[in-house]
């Protein structure tokens, strides 16, 4: 072959070479900024979700605390009606304390329930970062593979 064309040809091939690994370079960068990206979008939805569960939360337990308020005064009420009859107060105080003692065990129930409720999506987020992470570990890889030459690749 002719020299001259073996030199243009070598260079042609290295100015090629040398395009597509900046093309790769570029395209690794966007494909990592996508995924921050992604990755930052599905965070905040996952914040703003946790953060109305919460307020859900909150605003159940406020509830329930004045249901608690609520029979408290009712009790007293009831304690001043018997007056001196020291036998009935004796009997409703009972009968209120029992009752105190089922809402008190069904509040522990509805906050174990919630707890519950929680668990499912704590383990969700925590799959789907785990899901991100390789992921983003895979196209790292891949981007990588696809930036660094090796001899096999040059042949």
């Amino acid at each position: 072959m002719d020299p001259d064309l073996v030199t243009y040809l070598d260079r042609r091939f290295s100015e090629q070479s040398n395009e597509l690994r900046q093309m790769m370079v570029v395209q690794s960068a966007e494909i990592r900024l996508e995924l921050r990206q992604e990755m930052a979008a599905q965070s905040t939805e996952l914040r703003t979700e946790m953060a109305a569960q919460s307020n859900g939360l909150q605003q159940m337990i406020e509830a329930q605390g004045s249901e608690m308020k609520r029979q408290f005064r009712e009790m007293h009420v009831l304690i001043e009606g018997l007056g001196g009859q020291i036998e009935m107060v004796s009997e409703g105080v009972s009968a209120n304390y029992e009752a105190h003692q089922r809402l008190h065990l069904e509040l522990g129930r509805q906050f174990e329930e919630v707890k519950s409720m929680y668990r499912a999506p704590i383990t969700e987020i925590a799959r789907q970062a785990q899901n991100h992470d390789r992921r983003m570990d895979a196209l790292e890889g891949r981007v990588a593979d696809l930036a660094l030459p090796t001899p096999e690749r040059d042949r």
